[in-house]
């Protein structure tokens, strides 16, 4: 008599009694609601290490290994010293992998998954694991949705939020009350995928998204501070920062001038998000 194991998505076929045998040694380390997810840590960092955890969230379509490759944030984890989660949203009828985000993206199955709780859920299981001081989120379109959804819904359990050509609701006032936690939007102006001007009656352009979470974090003044970035290897600075003059909790802007949805970041973007995301929670 044969069984068939699954672990990690690798079919095996082995004898029943192994199964039983090595179903525990399969299972994933973390796991919450059903939904496995990975864990990096710095190689010397005991679970009693006070250290940041960064929760990244990959864009529709894609998983948290595909992430990987556009957003290397696992690259940074020894020099910049934070826990990095990785989880993957649910798979809809065309197989494809996402996050309920907002009311356009990217629940399109209309199946209300709750990734609120699930993502509360994440965080709380690495916290019984681990010391954890900070919890950051960092998603790359559906994923910069799901985020801004964290920093509505969810920002008792986070504290900061980065939007890679991501927005969010299309009414505004979906996102009032809770606690204000910085946020850092990152938008080029090429992006032909979630546009930087927004789409009439699905969501909101970088700008708008920038307003409102301005007004949430109280600051409305028109005055901003501007920065200059390089973050794609050429010796122009092809990223301008704003953020508001009144900036007592961090709300901030990087337009990408002439960069498309899936910029070509190294290290140099990735490490200047976790600096910010430091800096801005203190």
């Amino acid at each position: 008599m044969r069984a068939r194991l699954t672990c990690y998505g690798t079919r095996m076929r082995l004898p029943w009694l192994w199964c039983v045998v090595l179903v525990s040694a399969c299972a994933p380390d973390f796991q919450v609601q059903q939904r496995p997810f990975d864990v990096l840590a710095p190689k010397d960092a005991s679970p009693e290490t006070p250290l940041p955890l960064v929760v990244l969230l990959h864009g529709y379509a894609a998983s948290a290994w595909a992430q990987s490759v556009v957003a290397p944030f696992q690259d940074v984890v020894e020099p910049k010293q934070f826990v990095l989660a990785r989880p993957n949203g649910t798979v809809n009828s065309l197989g494809k992998r996402f996050w309920n985000g907002s009311d356009y993206c990217c629940d399109f199955d209309r199946t209300n998954v709750d990734d609120v709780s699930f993502l509360r859920a994440v965080i709380d299981d690495v916290k019984s694991k681990r010391a954890i001081t900070k919890v950051f989120v960092i998603g790359h379109s559906n994923g910069g949705f799901m985020g801004l959804r964290m920093a509505c819904e969810a920002s008792d359990a986070i504290d900061g939020v980065v939007s890679l050509a991501g927005s969010t609701w299309s009414r505004d006032g979906n996102c009032e009350g809770g606690r204000v936690v910085p946020v850092l939007l990152v938008h080029g102006t090429k992006d032909e995928t979630i546009l930087y001007e927004g789409s009439e009656g699905q969501y909101p352009s970088a700008r708008e998204t920038f307003r409102r979470f301005q007004r949430r974090a109280e600051c409305d003044e028109a005055k901003t501070l501007e920065s200059k970035y390089d973050f794609l290897g050429n010796a122009d600075t092809e990223t301008t920062g704003e953020a508001p003059a009144c900036n007592v909790k961090a709300v901030e802007l990087w337009t990408m001038q002439d960069i498309t949805h899936v910029p070509a970041f190294d290290e140099r973007w990735t490490g200047a998000v976790i600096d910010w995301l430091q800096e801005k929670s203190k």
